[in-house]
């Protein structure tokens, strides 16, 4: 199993430096050539599908922690999967279209449907390649997934290059559309060329879905969905206090800080990998700290690479208020660190090992509450930095309440492993270079 994770963490690696190298020249593609309002338009517009991600309820989430089961009759469970998508899909997009439509008319801004268009595209592409990146990941086809998505991030860099000449939404909306029927037409291909899978559609079986459905995957999906509003809900609950070019400025934070998510999804992912083939709970734990640990090296220093860097990176996106994005931007990488360094691992681990429904109402349930009431009010008194501040709050409240959790399952420090060990191996490491080169 160790050498088939580091090949699906190293194929993770370049696939999310890939991502970052794409969302790096998109972000400045958008920025500057969109019009502020539609920037925003755009962080308002995120906000406001994180809540439609309620209905959005992947069932497909069951293949990690059963997938020794469903594997041995993969086809059907795939067609079931997939076949569910298709209906959530025109559920959704009938949601999302009616959020679009309820902007325009309060506003009577065309950008809102436009890009309430766009986003649902993206949402779709997400929902139906869902399954089919799952399965792949576990059978350790990482390469497979990091050439589809290296594909699907080059199309979108190169559709946003069209903004240079023809500054709108409309250049993204058609762009997203494109990059839609490219990356489904791939998947769909090479799932039957590499993964050997032959989805046939046929009856949906209530009873598969049902059973998956209520013992498992709605438990870890409203997990997912409020984990998703605490990072999206920011700028949808500032529209209502200050105004869409100010959440314009709030979204360059919130993209620049979309960074800091990248790197630590490796492992975040790659553990859910390596907990689906522990045989113990010992090994799941022992696993989960090694994690943390890995995870925290990487949190530090991407903390410190955007107090260094961060307006810098900034200054190549806007040339206007970059003193006061950089202060957005380091409270909500901060908040953002703290959640990918800790709680993720640890979350990770209880939908694996633990009681999914247990941590949704001791966890997640009140971090909601929680999360929407800081919004609101710190927006409400400081504006765009009081939403940032917010997410850094966000953070440190969800670490107590992740921390009370853990405890039941007897979770302890020395399972996340020694720190001292890893110096001392590297400097070993370190050491046996130099002496070799001499």
């Amino acid at each position: 199993m160790k050498n088939n994770l580091r090949h699906n963490i190293v194929f993770s690696f370049y696939e999310k430096i890939g991502i970052i190298i794409s969302q790096f020249i998109s972000s400045i593609l958008l920025s500057r050539f969109l019009p502020r309002e539609d920037f925003g338009g755009i962080a308002v517009i995120t906000g406001a599908f994180a809540f439609v991600q309620f209905v959005n309820i992947a069932i497909e989430n069951v293949l990690v922690k059963d997938f020794q089961t469903l594997k041995l009759s993969i086809n059907e469970s795939m067609s079931q999967f997939i076949q569910l998508n298709i209906i959530k899909v025109i559920l959704i997009s009938i949601c999302c279209l009616s959020i679009g439509y309820a902007y325009y008319f309060y506003t009577g801004k065309t950008l809102f449907l436009y890009i309430s268009c766009s986003l649902l595209l993206v949402l779709i592409m997400d929902i139906l390649i869902s399954p089919l990146i799952i399965y792949a990941s576990l059978l350790y086809k990482q390469n497979l997934v990091t050439k589809i998505s290296l594909i699907r991030w080059s199309l979108n860099v190169f559709g946003l290059c069209f903004l240079i000449k023809f500054p709108s939404l409309k250049v993204v909306l058609i762009k997203d559309l494109v990059v839609l029927v490219v990356v489904l037409i791939l998947w769909y291909y090479y799932a039957s060329r590499e993964l050997k899978l032959a989805v046939k559609f046929q009856k949906l079986n209530f009873e598969f879905l049902k059973n998956k459905l209520l013992g498992y995957s709605v438990w870890v999906h409203l997990i997912g969905v409020i984990s998703n509003i605490v990072y999206r809900a920011d700028a949808f609950i500032l529209y209502y206090f200050v105004s869409l070019k100010l959440i314009g400025n709030y979204n360059i934070a919130l993209t620049v800080a979309n960074v800091a998510n990248i790197i630590p999804s490796i492992l975040i992912t790659q553990n859910n990998v390596a907990l689906s083939h522990c045989k113990t709970d010992l090994e799941s734990k022992l696993i989960t700290g090694k994690f943390i640990r890995f995870s925290i090296y990487l949190g530090i220093v991407s903390l410190v690479a955007f107090m260094i860097l961060g307006k810098v990176y900034i200054r190549l996106i806007t040339k206007s208020g970059i003193d006061e994005i950089y202060e957005y931007l380091l409270f909500i990488v901060s908040g953002l660190l703290i959640v990918k360094m800790i709680i993720s691992p640890l979350v990770s681990y209880i939908n694996i090992r633990g009681n999914v429904k247990k941590l949704f109402f001791k966890v997640q349930l009140p971090l909601l509450v929680l999360v929407v009431c800081n919004y609101v009010l710190f927006s409400q008194l400081w504006g765009a930095k009081g939403a940032a501040i917010s997410n850094l709050l966000n953070g440190i409240l969800w670490l107590g309440l992740i921390y009370i959790e853990i405890n039941s399952y007897e979770f302890k420090i020395l399972h996340i492993g020694s720190f001292r060990d890893d110096y001392n191996q590297v400097k070993s490491y370190v050491e046996k270079k130099f002496t070799s080169l001499k």
